[in-house]
């Protein structure tokens, strides 16, 4: 286990990134992704906070804080951003909390393939990589790959859900990261995602229909006839 650790006195002024040891609490699985703690630990626990604990008592698990809650008499709820990569299954023990950026063997990544809802795309036989990166505790990092199978397919408006609801400014349209669609062998095209409801981003294409560059939405054959061995890609970078 890693051993860049400060003590639990230090925590509200650790700036180190190191791992904070939570001698003094227990945390008990409530969900696949939900912990509880006793008393109010809501200055302590907060959004953004890095969590490490130990499930079972073999395996170490990571997370994100996405909110915290108390409820009145003596219970904090701590939401983590759901992945597929580490998923509280029993017991906690060895819990850690870190509020830098990095701290030691902190993912880099965390994966939500297999938990994602998709709008008018269908993974099929294809493969569909689906990674976010919490920067901050104001800014996460999306990246969206799906390499085409043979029952793959895409409609209008393709859109992928969040990892977390995104916190936007109001406008009808906000765009939050740019995409590739590649026609494998055969050209390459540029487009954009946007927020739909801030849960949801939705893939455009630029379009050329007049003297400047338009978008549209992308479909089973915009900006191409989508098949096997194509690339739908696209980087989100949004606030939550």
């Amino acid at each position: 286990m890693p051993t860049q650790l400060v003590k639990s006195s230090e925590q509200l002024n650790d700036l180190s990134g190191a791992w904070i040891p939570q001698n003094d609490v227990i945390w008990i699985r409530t969900g696949n992704h939900t912990l509880i703690t006793y008393g109010n630990q809501t200055g302590t626990y907060g959004k953004g906070t890095k969590v490490w604990y130990r499930d079972n008592g073999v395996g170490d698990k990571y997370g994100t804080v996405q909110s915290v809650t108390f409820t009145s008499g003596s219970v904090t709820t701590l939401n983590l951003i759901p992945n597929s990569d580490y998923i509280a299954s029993g017991t906690i023990s060895n819990p850690y909390i870190s509020y830098g950026n990095a701290p030691t063997n902190f993912p880099g990544t965390f994966s939500y393939a297999t938990i994602v809802t998709l709008t008018n795309i269908t993974k099929g036989d294809g493969t569909l990589t689906l990674k976010f990166t919490p920067i901050s505790p104001t800014l996460i990092h999306v990246h969206f790959e799906l390499l085409f199978g043979s029952t793959s397919s895409i409609g209008n408006p393709a859109e992928f859900s969040l990892p977390v609801d995104g916190v936007g400014y109001g406008g009808s349209f906000e765009s939050i990261g740019i995409a590739m669609y590649l026609d494998t062998g055969l050209a390459s095209y540029v487009g954009q995602l946007a927020f739909d409801t801030y849960s949801k981003a939705y893939f455009n294409a630029v379009g050329a229909a007049g003297v400047y560059a338009n978008q549209t939405n992308v479909s089973n054959t915009v900006p191409f006839v989508w098949g096997s061995g194509d690339y739908l890609q696209g980087e989100v970078l949004y606030q939550w």
